[in-house]
């Protein structure tokens, strides 16, 4: 956020979806509350950017939602899939590494150590790891009279009802 202030004005600031030290999810998050800024979490495509507003397709439990925002805002969570970067032209590839651009440290925006990286981080992991791999299930794929009977064999069976 120090950065971003920093930089000044913005309309769109990306995030990905998972950070390599901690695997919290909470960068774009925190950043949005600190900066007091909206934010899209699990963001698949922007629909629309239009007179300060912009759409947002992401991803819900339940599929899809499209959310409607006004600039600045925060965006996690593209996933590469659905993100093809067009590579430009050799000239401007070659022109590029002309340009100048600036390096900064901590100590060139705000200068206390304590306050970036899982150190600085308000989510303190314990532990991660990945969750066992659950049996595949059963699919039902019956007319719907026989998926019940079915379904109520299985569920008697394993004692469930």
């Amino acid at each position: 956020a120090a950065t971003i202030n920093k930089i000044g004005e913005y309309d769109i600031i990306f995030c990905g979806n998972t950070s390599f030290d901690t695997g919290s999810s909470q960068v774009g998050p925190e950043l949005a509350a600190i900066l007091n800024i909206p934010q899209v979490t699990y963001a698949e495509s922007i629909e629309n950017v239009d007179n300060g507003k912009i759409k947002v397709k992401a991803q819900t439990d339940e599929g899809y939602k499209i959310v409607e925002s006004e600039l600045p805002l925060v965006i996690t969570g593209i996933p590469p899939s659905s993100f093809q970067p067009r590579i430009p032209p050799l000239p401007k590839i070659l022109n590029a590494r002309k340009k100048p651009f600036d390096v900064w440290g901590i100590e060139d925006i705000e200068g206390d150590k304590t306050k970036y990286g899982s150190v600085g981080s308000l989510i303190k992991i314990i532990k991660l790891y990945k969750p066992p791999k659950r049996d595949e299930g059963i699919v039902i794929t019956d007319e719907p009279k026989t998926a019940v009977e079915t379904l109520m064999e299985l569920l008697s069976k394993d004692k469930v009802i």
